[in-house]
This record gives structure tokens, sequence and C-alpha cells, in this order.
């Protein structure tokens, strides 16, 4: 029988045991099996899969790398921005973080840095989603509809990170599958703990499998009858349609987009405000709109933490003090409208700034980002804000591709035109598609595209919708971007497999590499 060695919360869980507790305690390392721990969450599977479960739910902002770059999910994501057009190193020295990213060199072959934590780092979603999932007894088997309901909730729980997980991987180590790489390899697919290796799995088999995790999972949290807005931090349906959505986008099913999109905004319809947008709307979580993120009592990493990247007043944040700053490129600044509150996000003129413990002010110069720059809370230093991964704003804006997609214009433009009307600066006539002059001559899946560039900045989303929407790198006539590149989108935007997994995966060789050049 297979055996797993369980999360130090389990152990504690199992206390209650008087049986065993004695054994437990005595050996942290106890080795409990897998059939012990199914036949316990028959009758209690709170106690028992709990533990797990949380440890799940709190995964993605969970330390699972040493190195700053890629503390957790959204810091990685940090970096992975810098590939694009729309954000700016400020600082791109041959010895800066992020450098090497931001003028995409030494990024994405199979011996460079990058390519090997981002592989390493999801796939430790899939294994932890498959370890917990593993463990939860049949549901078909169990008669107590309270337990059977709870049961569901924590397989809906793991099916949510292990579509994560795939997206991710999909997403960075192989072209957009409706450019070319549906026809091509994914990535290994595991579906239990523990397992042989694989090789590349057909990308349409790892898609399909997201899109089956993620729609289980939006059906299981509803007959579970988890509150979507009991807890931010809680996995909910709502988070798993996120997740279908996102999938269905880049596999083209529209219908499936709008379906998730609207089941989303039905739940968190209201928008955050104006003042909260830019003063404290991307560091504190008593704002509207926030579908899933933790408060910065749970947050780590310090000052490489989300906020020690992007908050650009942070003292001691690599984003801030410590150099690594950033901001837009002025090309998407001068496309936001005057009566658009989120263009007070970046500095319309140079700023003198002194860092605590520095006795001569520095410059930040014009386009400098404080979209990021909330407040500290009280006795916290600037760089321990609250996290948000997923938020309303995602949601309608793929709402509205999809239906652009469909040349449904009207239906993609009602949707625009909410966002706009919300962040339209207070006292001013709400903005709408044909009163924003930056839009004027564009068609209506244009009007999506920048309005996601603009909305989205900094969040970790421009390379993976560039890679939909096919748009190289070129920044040639850019005003502020010291790294004037040109880079095709295939295959500069696709990472290639890490050298170790060729190495030690005999099932992935040098012919199913992703190509170098």
């Amino acid at each position: 029988m297979k055996k797993y060695i369980l999360f130090t919360a389990l152990i504690t869980a199992l206390g209650f045991l008087s049986s065993c507790a004695g054994d437990l305690y005595s050996d942290p390392l106890q080795e409990i099996t897998e059939k012990q721990i199914i036949d316990l969450s028959r009758s209690n599977p709170e106690v028992v899969l709990g533990p797990m479960a949380g440890s799940v739910e709190i995964f993605p902002k969970t330390q699972y790398s040493t190195t700053v770059w890629c503390r957790d999910m959204r810091v990685f994501l940090v970096g992975i921005d810098f590939i694009g057009n729309d954000k700016v190193h400020l600082n791109p020295s041959e010895t800066s973080w992020l450098a090497n990213d931001y003028r995409m060199e030494n990024y994405r072959t199979e011996r460079d840095e990058l390519p090997a934590e981002w592989w390493t780092c999801m796939y430790a979603f899939v294994y932890k989603a498959n370890q917990f999932l593993s463990v939860i007894p049949d549901i078909e088997t169990i008669t107590n509809p309270d337990v059977q309901n709870t049961l569901k909730t924590y397989r809906a729980i793991g099916l949510t990170l292990r579509a994560w997980g795939y997206s991710y991987l999909m997403w960075f180590y192989q072209d957009d599958y409706l450019h070319g790489g549906s026809d091509k390899p994914g990535v290994p697919l595991y579906l239990e703990p523990n397992v042989p290796a694989a090789g590349r799995a057909p990308s349409k088999d790892v898609w399909d499998q997201i899109i089956a995790d993620a729609s289980e999972a939006v059906n299981l949290f509803n007959e579970g009858g988890r509150n979507p807005r009991a807890s931010l931090s809680d996995m909910d349906a709502t988070v798993a349609n996120m997740i279908l959505a996102r999938a269905a986008l880049t596999t083209g099913d529209w219908d499936k987009v709008i379906a998730a999109t609207d089941a989303i905004i039905a739940t968190y319809p209201t928008l955050m405000n104006e003042t909260d947008y830019t003063t404290k709307g991307f560091g504190w979580m008593d704002v509207d709109e926030i579908i899933y993120g933790f408060d910065y009592d749970q947050t780590i990493g310090g000052t490489s933490s989300f906020h020690g990247w992007m908050n650009v007043l942070s003292d001691g944040g690599y984003g801030g003090s410590q150099g690594s700053r950033s901001a837009i490129d002025n090309r998407l600044y001068d496309k936001i409208h005057e009566s658009d509150y989120r263009k007070t996000n970046f500095l319309a003129d140079p700023m003198e700034h002194t860092y605590a413990g520095d006795d001569v002010p520095i410059t930040l110069p014009k386009y400098t980002n404080m979209k990021f720059a909330a407040p500290a809370h009280t006795g916290q230093p600037n760089y321990v804000q609250g996290e948000i991964f997923l938020r309303t704003s995602e949601a309608l804006l793929m709402n509205a591709e999809a239906h652009a997609r469909k040349n449904e214009d009207a239906a993609a433009r009602t949707a625009l035109n909410t966002l706009l009307a919300a962040r339209t600066k207070a006292g001013e006539m709400a903005l709408t598609c044909d009163t924003y002059t930056s839009m004027a001559g564009l068609s209506t899946l244009e009007m999506v595209q920048l309005q996601t560039r603009i909305e989205l900045w900094g969040e970790g989303f421009e390379l993976i919708n560039n890679k939909r929407w096919n748009i190289g790198v070129d920044r040639m006539d850019s005003e502020n971007h010291s790294s004037r590149i040109v880079r095709p989108v295939q295959p500069d935007m696709t990472l290639q497999i890490p050298r170790n997994e060729l190495l030690y995966n005999q099932y992935i060789t040098e012919a199913d590499q992703n190509p170098a050049q």
C-alpha cells in the first residue's frame, strides 16, 4: 500500500486519537497510510482533512523558493511582467534584479534559472493538489449528507489548485493554444502523487483536463454549499470559475467564458471606488471586488514580497529603496483618458523621495508606478501588504473579450462601459467606449485589449495576454524604455523545458524540447 509522509498540520489534527497520539507525537515523521486517512475521513473529515485543505487553499501565496525573485506565485509574476511592452524597468543594470527578464536575455532557455524555478513552483501546485485529492474518500460511498458536502468542498479545493498550476505551466511552456499551440506537446500530466515520470501530453489533453477539473470544482463547491463570500482566503465556486474562464479564454470556448464570468460578476458585482483604487486598493483587503486574496498578516516574503517589489516607496524593498523600480510605458500612459483616475496611479511629473535611513533624496521619474504604493498598515513596514490574487475587473474584461470574439459587440461594449464608468473621476461625465478618446477607430476587440492592459497593469498578465493576442514585444518608439528591443511572440514568449527535466525524465528527450530560437 502507498504511504505518504503527511503534513505537520495533519499529524497535529490526529492528536485527538488517544490510541495513537503517543506514537504520533513521539515521531513527527510517523507515516500514516492512505487507507487510514480515508477511513477516518468518512466520519470526521473536518478534523482529518480540514488542516490539509487549509494548506492547499493558502498554497498560491506560500513561499516555495528561497530565491528573492521567486518567493511565491505573485512575486514570480513581477519578473514575468517585464517580458512585454507596458512595464519599464527603471534601473536595468547588469547587476539589477529582474534586469535579464526586462532585457529578455538569459530568461527562457533550458539552462536559465527562470524556466527551472517556474517549472518547480507550478508542479508543486500539482503535487500538493494530487496528494490531497488522493486521501479524499469516494464521495458516492458516503451516506451522511453533511460529510458528503464537506468532502465535495475539499475535492473542489484540490481540483482548483491543480487546474491553476497546470494553467500556468501551459501558458509558459507552450505556444498559445489558438496560435499553433493546440497541435504541439504540452507538459507531463500527473493526476496522482508519487507516480512515475511521464512524457509531454498533447496540449489539448492538458487543457481538457484543466477545464474538466475547474468545471467539476465549480459544481462541487455549489453542491457542497460553500458560501463564496465567507472568506477572501477560501477557495470557492467563484475562484474555480475564474480559473475556468481563463482556461476557456485560452482555448477559445467563448460561451464557457461568458457563463463563468457571468456567475462571477453576479457574486461580486461591485468594483473598487476611486479612493480605494488610488490609495489602498492593491495592499488593503477592505475594498470591493476582491475575489481571492490574503490580508497583510497572512503574507510572507519580507522585502521580496510582491509589494516589496512593486511598492516604489517601500523602505528595504527590492522594488523600492533597493532600486529595481518600475514604471508604465509612456505610450500606454498617454492612452489613459484624463478623466480616468487610473492615470493618477503613475507619476505625471518627477517626484523627489527620501527613503528612511538615506540622507539624499532620489528623483522618481515621470511615469513611475504608484499603483502599488499603498500606505503602511499600523506597525508594519510598507512592503507588508495584503495580496490580491483574483478580482472582478479581470472577470469583466474576460467577459468583454469573449463577447467581442463572438462578434457580439453590443454585449462587449456593455461590459467595457461598466468598467469605464467605475474608473471615471468623481464629478465627471461617466466614460464610455464612445467617449474614451484613445479608443476612437479601434475594433471592439482592440478596445478590450487596451482596457485590459490599463486595468491589469503590473498584476502579472501581460505575457499571457500578449501570447493570446499574438502581440510581440516592440519598444522601439518608447520614450522611457531603455531596452528598445523587438521580439516575436514565438518562440521568445515560450520557455524551454528546464535542463534537469531532460536529464532525469527519460520520457522527455532533446527532440521534445521547445525551440531555442
